[in-house]
């Protein structure tokens, strides 16, 4: 028995007498002892063998643990993704921000490309095509296929990916981001010409009126306690939403000691995810945040005061996207005793991967 390749990674054993195995079950018993017999045979049962051996390793190295080479090169052209990746080279400078372009931890002697402290010469290309080892190509391949299985990509899912690609997980590696919205999932939010897509229960009266300060809203009515209208909107079970909305007395700025009421709950009527409240006082805007618990949420509206009316505008529910981050910067903290420069040039080239285009991803040790 032998490894398939040894490049440091676990593979399969492959047999390497399968032929002498099986000749010696279909000698008869009279010959079993004979050893002049059994070199005879040996002469030619050792090309099986070795034609065995030969399929084996054919067989197994089209799996991607195993295979090397001209093998994962097809892998590659599977999954697009070819071995030789393109890799910027650290200047000298200024970048167009006014920062260093050549961190100092990039002119180390590990640096990779091993080019950091060079001034860039007028033709010379900002970067480098470098083509990866058998190992590293592995890895890059392997968290390829596996963030191609992913409808969305959240963070746990890009530690998972980063891991595989490194091929251990550093003992510090952190995502710093600005977390952003997904679309709005109420209908007729804005309510610039009626209030469709919005139901009264019977005790809160909803009514369209575009003659307040504040433009065309939503009036709530609440002719008797708890009255409230409502919608009811899909979302996806343990996703964060965040909520937010503007409310305000009708007929005047200050809300005296009534005030809005905004609940949120897995069903008409139920209050179970989320209250917020708008504090006496000037229209303002009221914000929360809850994560569903189930396939359809409900959101109402009422007041504490069934004398008083509201008006509410500009109502928003999204689900919160940590890279849903077009036109913005993720940036991340790693190990530098764990992660190597080029290591980190090959993460910012993965994470075309992760992130939508627009969004750079840059890594920094600390």
């Amino acid at each position: 028995m032998s490894i398939l390749y040894e490049d440091g990674v676990a593979t399969p054993a492959i047999t390497l007498d399968k032929g002498t195995q099986i000749f010696d079950r279909m000698i008869i018993d009279k010959y079993q002892n004979s050893p002049n017999f059994k070199e005879y045979a040996g002469a030619f049962v050792s090309e099986m063998d070795l034609l065995f051996e030969q399929i084996e390793r054919v067989y197994l190295g089209r799996f991607l643990k195993n295979a090397v080479g001209r093998q994962l090169d097809i892998i590659g052209i599977i999954l697009g993704q070819e071995r030789s990746v393109s890799l910027p080279i650290a200047f000298f400078g200024m970048s167009d921000n006014g920062t260093p372009s050549v961190p100092m931890d990039k002119l180390a002697d590990e640096a990779y490309p091993a080019d950091g402290g060079l001034f860039k010469d007028e033709n010379q290309l900002a970067y480098t095509i470098v083509p990866l080892s058998d190992t590293i190509y592995r890895r890059l391949l392997t968290a390829k296929a596996f963030l191609s299985t992913k409808s969305t990509i959240d963070t746990n899912i890009t530690y998972y990916a980063l891991s595989m690609l490194l091929g251990s997980t550093p003992r510090l590696m952190t995502l710093n981001t600005s977390s952003t919205l997904g679309a709005n999932l109420i209908t007729n939010g804005s309510f610039d010409s009626d209030i469709a897509g919005w139901t009264d229960d019977g005790g809160g009266l909803g009514s369209w009126d575009d003659s307040t300060e504040y433009g065309p809203t939503l009036i709530v009515q609440v002719a008797s306690d708890p009255g409230t209208v409502y919608q009811t909107f899909t979302t996806v079970i343990g996703e964060e939403y965040s909520v937010q909305l503007s409310g305000a007395k009708l007929g005047g700025s200050i809300l005296g000691e009534a005030e809005l009421l905004v609940n949120l709950g897995t069903a008409v009527g139920t209050f179970d995810l989320l209250t917020l409240a708008s504090a006496p006082g000037n229209s303002r805007v009221i914000s929360g945040v809850f994560t569903a618990t189930s396939t359809s949420t409900t959101i109402h509206f009422g007041c504490t005061d069934i004398s008083e009316d509201m008006q509410v505008d500009n109502v928003q529910v999204a689900q919160i996207n940590p890279f849903n981050l077009g036109g913005k910067e993720i940036r991340m903290e790693v190990s530098p005793i764990d992660v190597t420069n080029s290591e980190i040039a090959l993460i910012e080239y993965f994470s075309q991967y992760m992130v939508p285009l627009g969004t750079s991803f840059n890594v920094v040790k600390v």
